[in-house]
């Protein structure tokens, strides 16, 4: 809604006053209005007996029919408009800020040059109509092609049909307000939802670096190590047991360098294969299992900091063709909420991921990960809530409860699955459905 103005002809003033209107251009405001205010106007109408009866609405350079009554007689039709300058009834009745009555144009020096009067429209009864924030909508009036006296209950009864009218007014205006709030917060969530996801990156990102620095460190120190015994070698060292001796350490080196960048290898392999998928990427078909063993791999940092073993059950010949990298991200969440809730500090616990086809319906099978920790549980009265954005039962102000309903939406929006929580005493307990094969 953006405000505008407008220049209309008050009869008695030389000059043109301005008023402030606004831009409301919606088709469901024009539909949820338009009908009742037909049946308000035709029951004017009838009542007062008058040829017409209508709702006029401002623009910025004229002023338009915006609702009529179909009563036999009225010479307006629906959406005409007609310029500003001309000194009709409703500019007046616009400009002044106040209600007008003419009896008859005709007979009136002020009135008798109007263009309402060419329509045989001599008597006019208005009253100005605003929007809740004081803006000028129009009008609310009544015509008659004959000399008419209004009486005082007729005045009333325009006020209140014209009070009515502005009650729509405050309920649309208030509707679009709760519509623009409504999709601000959808704006903001999914920004959240975004940070939320970029963070889940950066966490990644920071397990793997500390993972592969601590084998690599290992090898280059080995390495280090292996240069000081190669010097020392002698130049013929048959036979000499110190030459034996050394053989024997570089051989025990050579192996730990080995193992530490055998590890490094598998780690950058997981690194690959999980940390280059995070966004939603391609479609493509993957081995379940060696997935889950591969985040497990990515995740042994943060296991091992709190304590807590990881036991993955699961078939070696399930595949899925969906999209690994926001099962990942999934899947991260649900280990990050247990590590972080689910434990007393120093306590440590376990997480057992059970993988499985389930045949109940062959024409549409599901893969089912049932995702468990040894932690505190969540309490029945939350088990309905805690996918709801925001949720958090912590304390600590860099929790945005956000986790859960990221993982909620992943799972429905974007791998067209299900999850819930499954009340459960000893420990949180999720159940995840996924399509075999994720549709395009």
């Amino acid at each position: 809604m953006k405000e505008k103005f407008a220049n209309v002809t008050v009869r008695g003033k030389e000059n043109p006053v301005q008023v402030s209107i606004m831009d409301f251009d919606d088709d469901e405001f024009q539909n949820k209005v338009f009908e009742q205010w037909q049946r308000v106007l035709d029951l004017i109408a009838k009542i007062y007996d008058i040829p017409a009866a209508l709702v006029m609405r401002l623009h910025e350079n004229d002023i338009e029919v915006f609702a009529k009554s179909n009563s036999e007689g009225n010479p307006y039709e629906q959406n005409e408009t007609a310029a500003l300058g001309a000194g009709l009834y409703c500019e007046t009745v616009i400009g002044s800020d106040s209600s007008l009555e003419v009896e008859n144009a005709l007979e009136d020096d002020m009135w008798k040059d109007n263009p309402d009067v060419p329509l045989n429209m001599i008597s006019y009864l208005g009253v100005p109509l605003k929007w809740p924030s004081g803006e000028v909508f129009g009008t609310i009036c009544v015509l008659d092609s004959k000399t008419r006296k209004f009486h005082e209950l007729n005045k009333q009864l325009l006020e209140e049909c014209r009070n009515t009218l502005e009650k729509d007014l405050e309920m649309i205006v208030r509707n679009n307000e709760l519509r623009d709030s409504l999709e601000l917060l959808q704006r903001t969530q999914q920004r959240v939802i975004d940070m939320e996801r970029s963070k889940l990156t950066s966490s990644l990102v920071s397990n793997i670096t500390h993972e592969i620095n601590t084998p690599l460190g290992i090898a280059l120190t080995t390495a280090s190590a292996l240069d000081h015994l190669i010097e020392r070698l002698p130049d013929n060292n048959e036979g000499s047991l110190g030459a034996s001796n050394v053989k024997a350490e570089f051989k025990e080196f050579n192996a730990l360098l080995n193992n530490s960048l055998g590890k490094a290898k598998g780690l950058i392999e997981s690194y690959k294969q999980v940390a280059a998928e995070q966004g939603k990427g391609q479609k493509a078909r993957f081995n379940l299992l060696e997935h889950l063993h591969s985040l497990s791999t990515i995740m042994d940092s943060d296991f091992e900091q709190h304590h807590t073993s990881c036991e993955i059950v699961c078939p070696s010949d399930l595949e899925l063709t969906s999209y690994s990298g926001l099962l990942s991200q999934l899947l991260i969440l649900l280990f990050n909420n247990t590590l972080q809730h689910a434990f007393k500090p120093h306590q440590g616990g376990k997480i057992t991921l059970v993988a499985r086809v389930d045949n109940t319906f062959p024409e549409e099978q599901v893969a089912i990960i049932e995702y468990r920790d040894s932690g505190v549980g969540i309490d029945d009265e939350h088990v309905d809530s805690i996918f709801d954005p925001f949720f958090t039962l912590s304390d600590n102000p860099d929790n945005s409860g956000m986790g859960l309903g990221i993982a909620r939406d992943i799972v429905e929006n974007s791998l067209q699955g299900d999850i819930r929580c499954v009340p459960n005493p000893r420990g949180a307990y999720f159940i995840i459905s996924l399509p075999l094969e994720t549709r395009e």
